[in-house]
């Protein structure tokens, strides 16, 4: 299931909660993803008209079920049970030369990270993180290999970002 409907699916399901309110980019967003254990889209952030934010995709076990295709309200086991299943059976990449994530390609010098409401979670964060929670999908050119992992990254410039990655993880593995 791709992003978009999987928030449809838990908007309809009464499991989203919309933040309409304006709400700052600088520790704010990040403080009231903290504080709540629903999964929230922000629709109005400072500086960002029409832009949204997702948060809390996987916060409680209703959204999680729904991420793996049950029912809301199955309880840990069962939960944990078919997350186990689906990853002892994971599905081949399928690559594609056209689909939705290609409709928006920027390129070159038109690259500026800063044209997205990339939150500074926290005042302790020593910048803006546009990754934090979510999945970096790589692809070793020399082995071929294909690395699918969590890792920070801040984005130190329009066109430029970190990856924090400890030196044991695949993905520190592919850069070596």
């Amino acid at each position: 299931m791709n992003l978009r409907p999987f928030i449809d699916l838990l908007s309809k399901e009464g499991c989203l909660k919309r933040v309409s309110g304006l709400v700052d980019w600088k520790c704010e967003l990040g403080e009231i993803t903290r504080t709540n254990s629903l999964p929230l889209l922000f629709e109005n952030i400072k500086d960002y008209p029409g832009l949204r934010v997702f948060t809390n995709g996987l916060s409680n076990l209703s959204s999680m079920a729904l991420a793996l295709g049950l029912q809301p309200g199955k309880d840990h086991k069962a939960i944990m049970s078919e997350a186990r299943r689906k990853a002892a059976t994971p599905l081949k990449p399928v690559l594609s030369d056209s689909g939705p994530v290609l409709e928006n390609v920027v390129e070159g010098q038109d690259i500026d990270l800063f044209k997205f409401p990339v939150p500074q979670w926290s005042k302790y964060d020593a910048g803006r993180y546009i990754g934090t929670w979510h999945a970096n999908v790589t692809h070793d050119p020399e082995t071929g290999s294909r690395n699918l992992g969590v890792y920070r990254m801040q984005v130190l410039s329009p066109n430029q970002t970190t990856v924090s990655t400890s030196g044991n993880s695949h993905l520190s593995i592919q850069f070596a």
